[in-house]
């Protein structure tokens, strides 16, 4: 089980990227619904004025807020786990080898979450 200060700090990252990159993500699918705007700015600009202010920067944040949530606190738990497992013991490389594998089986149940 996830100790509750690496639940708190997966959450906590999981908030922080989704604050960061909605945002720019919003602009983006601006842009792309609206060819004719001449740029990032622009784009920026029009979703301002036309949005309803700097809230539209941050419409339907709640789902892929708490997708991120869920993911990360699905990768450090995983990561947490699989480094202490038997079976990378003898792996070469000592704890820079246990790291890397247990981030190969951390990608993967995070890939797993994300695509079912």
């Amino acid at each position: 089980m996830l100790p509750l200060n690496e639940l708190a700090g997966a959450t906590c990252a999981g908030c922080a990227s989704t604050l960061i990159g909605h945002p720019l993500d919003s602009i983006k699918v601006h842009l792309q619904t609206r060819p004719h705007l001449p740029g990032p700015i622009g784009a920026a600009s029009d979703l301002i004025r036309s949005g309803g202010g700097l809230s539209a920067f941050f419409r339907g944040v709640g789902p892929p807020m708490a997708n991120a949530v869920v993911m990360n606190a699905a990768m450090f738990a995983s990561f947490d786990g699989a480094k202490n497992w038997p079976i990378f013991e003898g792996i070469p490389g000592g704890d820079a080898g246990r790291a890397l594998a247990a981030g190969l089986v951390s990608g993967f149940v995070t890939a797993c979450v994300s695509t079912p």
